[in-house]
């Protein structure tokens, strides 16, 4: 399986999970397939 490992999170996540990612500057939106969502900021 592989993973995204987010710098500021622990969990690492299975990129089958993932749907798009929306960056905006330093921010980073992370849409899951389970309709969830994780902003993510990072220089």
């Amino acid at each position: 399986m592989i993973t995204l490992k987010v710098p500021s999170l622990r969990k690492p996540y299975p990129l089958e999970s993932i749907v798009w990612l929306e960056g905006n500057d330093n921010y980073v939106w992370i849409h899951f397939s389970n309709q969830a969502k994780l902003i993510v900021a990072h220089t």
